[in-house]
């Protein structure tokens, strides 16, 4: 990749982190604060209604309890139990009438007998029915000042039902009065929609077996008292959550038509209904929403803004750099022509510098090391120029007096003259050309020169594999190579019978070449180390300059292959070496 991609990439990804981290921080940052807010105000509404709830409650126990210890009530009472007087009952429902007439909150107050019976009504029709079986007897007779609950009478008109013991002067409950009130304030204060939004309301709700049934009308449905319901054990309910005596905030309930609304629960001991205030989550979010989608926008222009910045930004900044790469590839190739021309006064223009003067100082040294080597070739071929034609002269001359032993010995030497001369013109040639030329090489042929040149004694046995590819190698180079391998493998040899053996095997993608010899081996410690310059694999005093194995290393890899040595010490060592096939 690219460095101006990476940089492109580096500057796109940090800009779009930091714009995440701050539009995530902000947006959460803002809904925790507005949530506070309406959890505030839903506390606030809940404790405002509930305290108005306890005051109406309040009031009906009073006049519960007014109507219950009332002595000519009590009287009453006695009388009808005591059969004392025909007209008893009469009399006493006249009395309740008149309490009805007086008080406009009554819609009908009525007198249960220990056994459930209406002994005593404001409304005739009721007048000595037995209510045993109704919640007015049954809640009523458990305890004083009771709520008995909500009711529709038959024009559908929902009323409120409460009662108190009536208990006389030796203490012991005589009948239950039962108080049939208007259902208007409660109404009023539910149907309150003040504060609350478009979908926020105050619910009530009492248990009724495994549900909670809404005991008023609800602002989304006006026929809800005493008809809907929700589970009582679904505890994503808002009111569900109440009954079960959970007093706080609920961020994430439901309410009666199964939006996600936030709440404020709370629950009534004294008579235990539910209270719900609670709106719509959506419309509480409303701003918080907004704002998510504003800082959306934001963000989307910012991180397209800093994506154009970031590719001209990314181009500026890596336009030096790549000069650099480019002038190291020039480098490379031999040309120290070009230069860096950076104007900026940074870390980048020193380095550009730098480089330039590197390069001037290496073209030099380059130069300098090319007539060097031109001048050493030049000199050391003067006297193979003699000795070659000096060989030829000898023989011709002293033809008639050489022995055929000694004429051959002239014509190797004469041989190894000009082998010498055709080595010394490779150096020559290696070191004016940009780079080694490749060429197919006989491999057999190649190693029988070498050997010939190498000469080993007699009692080494060199085994060159049959019928081996030809390489593409530059020639001086393979046989550096070869000779050096071959040339220590003879070098350190320490057994009476020596062997020495060439073989190749090839591979998916290259040649692999071994020299395996039966010597005296190497020690492992110094097995990675031999391929230093002047680092020698043993210790005893043998002639050896120690660089020849870090020459070939760099012919090796300088050709995309690599080298490596097994070995024991004792019974000998095997190099490793491969040839690209391509």
């Amino acid at each position: 990749m690219k460095i101006k991609t990476q940089i492109f990439l580096l500057f796109l990804l940090l800009s779009v982190f930091l714009t995440s981290l701050f539009a995530v921080t902000i947006y959460h940052f803002t809904k925790a604060l507005v949530l506070k807010q309406v959890d505030s105000h839903l506390e606030s509404v809940s404790e405002t209604k509930t305290a108005q709830l306890r005051n109406m409650i309040g009031n009906i126990h009073e006049m519960s309890s007014f109507l219950s210890k009332n002595q000519a009530i009590i009287k009453g009472v006695g009388k009808i139990q005591q059969d004392m007087q025909p007209n008893a009952g009469r009399e006493l429902s006249i009395h309740l009438s008149q309490y009805v007439i007086d008080i406009l909150k009554f819609r009908k107050i009525y007198i249960l007998d220990t056994l459930g019976s209406v002994v005593a009504s404001s409304d005739s029709n009721i007048l000595h029915r037995n209510l045993s079986r109704t919640s007015a007897y049954l809640k009523g007779k458990e305890s004083i000042n009771q709520i008995i609950g909500f009711f529709y009478d038959a024009d559908h008109t929902l009323f409120l039902k409460a009662s108190d013991l009536i208990i006389n002067q030796k203490n012991e409950w005589i009948g239950i009065v039962v108080i049939d009130l208007n259902a208007d304030e409660f109404l009023e204060l539910v149907n309150d929609y003040t504060g609350l939004g478009r979908s926020g309301e105050t619910n009530m709700a009492m248990a009724q077996g495994e549900y909670a049934l809404y005991m008023t009308p609800l602002k989304f449905d006006r026929n809800a008292a005493l008809t809907r319901k929700v589970n009582l054990h679904d505890k994503e309910y808002a009111m569900s959550l109440a009954l079960d005596q959970q007093t706080g905030f609920q961020e994430n309930a439901i309410d009666y038509m199964g939006h996600h609304v936030i709440a404020y629960t709370r629950y009534l001991p004294e008579t235990g209904w539910g209270i719900v205030t609670k709106i719509d989550k959506e419309e509480a979010l409303v701003g918080v929403y907004t704002l998510q989608r504003i800082l959306l926008m934001i963000s989307l222009f910012f991180i397209g803004t800093i994506f154009i910045a970031s590719f001209f930004l990314g181009g500026y900044i890596a336009r030096p750099i790549e000069q650099l790469i480019e002038l190291t590839n020039n480098v490379k190739e031999g040309n120290f022509k070009p230069k860096i021309t950076i104007s900026a006064k940074s870390e980048l223009g020193t380095l550009a510098n730098s480089f330039n003067e590197m390069t001037e100082k290496l073209e030099k040294k380059m130069d300098d090391l090319d007539k060097f080597a031109y001048i050493v070739s030049h000199d050391l071929k003067s006297p193979l120029n003699t000795i070659t034609p000096l060989m030829e002269l000898i023989q011709k001359d002293r033809e008639t007096i050489l022995s055929q032993e000694s004429k051959r010995m002239m014509k190797m030497a004469e041989d190894k003259a000009i082998q010498m001369k055709e080595l010394i013109d490779q150096v020559l040639l290696s070191a004016t050309e940009d780079s080694l030329q490749k060429e197919v090489i006989n491999t057999n042929r190649l190693l029988d020169q070498i050997l010939e040149n190498l000469n080993p004694p007699a009692h080494i046995s060199v085994y060159v594999q049959k019928n081996l590819p030809p390489m593409r190698y530059h020639k001086v180079s393979l046989l550096q190579i070869f000779q050096n391998l071959i040339g220590n493998a003879i070098k350190y040899m320490d057994k009476s019978q020596g062997e020495i053996k060439v073989s190749l095997i090839k591979q998916n993608s290259h040649y692999l070449f071994s020299i395996q010899d039966n010597g005296r081996g190497i020690e492992r410690h110094l097995l990675e180390r031999i391929f230093g310059i002047f680092e020698k694999g043993h210790n005893e005093v043998i002639e050896s300059s120690g660089i020849g194995l870090s020459i070939v290393k760099r012919i090796i890899e300088e050709n995309k292959g690599r080298i490596w040595v097994e070995s024991e010490v004792g019974i000998g060592s095997t190099f490793y070496f491969t040839i690209p096939l391509s």
